[in-house]
């Protein structure tokens, strides 16, 4: 459903300059950390891409207009992401400028580290991503509530295909149960619960795919690498 940057301003855009086009364009979300951080997903920023490439955008509730733009300094992708595991997918991005908080700029409340939440847990992913595999990314800022879903289940689920669910990462389903909820341009993006950002949009299957949920990379694995790495950048 449609909802407002004020009710979710931790929300950040991650902008990619396409050279087709000469524009930037919402290629990811993230969350704000600090005044100068942004946390989001390792697999939206291809190695060797230069920093002038990406830009952050702050405050709007739409993915092509309004908000604050922010030209980016550094990205420090997780030293140990595995693309072809999709492990460690987590990155920080680091702004030029601080940003301004206001009703729109807030920074994100994280879990401690080793904390977790309990299957069956409500949450709310929020983001611009497609509501349908194949589909185009809504221009207003949506929300989907998702429930998540017992660690084994997920691993099951997963197994069918080959692929491996790890403790460092949170599976969510829609609470309708029929979809997975997360899709492209959602990458990177919050998994909310009770107002604290427990996940990060990893991947899933086929986008929406009700039988295999969105995994998330899970925040607090990272606090402490998190924690160094924005002292560092």
């Amino acid at each position: 459903m449609p909802t407002q940057i004020d009710q979710f301003p931790i929300l950040a855009q991650v902008l990619k300059y396409y050279f087709e086009t000469k524009q930037f364009q919402q290629q990811c979300a993230g969350v704000i950390l600090t005044s100068y951080h942004v946390l989001s997903a390792a697999h939206c920023f291809p190695v060797g891409m230069d920093v002038r490439n990406w830009m952050i955008c702050v405050g709007s509730s739409y993915r092509s207009s309004g908000g604050v733009l922010h030209n980016v300094k550094a990205i420090k992708v997780h030293e140990k992401y595995d693309k072809s595991k999709n492990t460690n997918d987590i990155a920080i991005v680091e702004v030029t400028n601080p940003f301004t908080f206001n009703s729109n700029v807030r920074q994100a409340r994280i879990l401690s580290y080793g904390s977790e939440i309990s299957p069956n847990s409500a949450c709310t992913l929020v983001g611009w991503g497609a509501l349908k595999r194949y589909g185009p990314q809504p221009e207003q800022l949506k929300l989907t509530n998702v429930v998540t879903i017992d660690q084994c289940d997920c691993i099951r689920r997963y197994g069918t295909i080959g692929r491996i669910i790890r403790n460092s990462m949170i599976c969510a389903i829609r609470i309708d149960g029929r979809q997975s909820a997360a899709c492209k341009g959602d990458s990177g993006g919050p998994l909310i619960y009770n107002g604290v950002v427990v996940g990060l949009v990893s991947f899933g299957v086929w986008c929406q795919n009700p039988d295999y949920p969105a995994v998330y990379t899970k925040v607090s694995y990272y606090t402490e690498w998190i924690k160094r790495t924005t002292s560092v950048i």
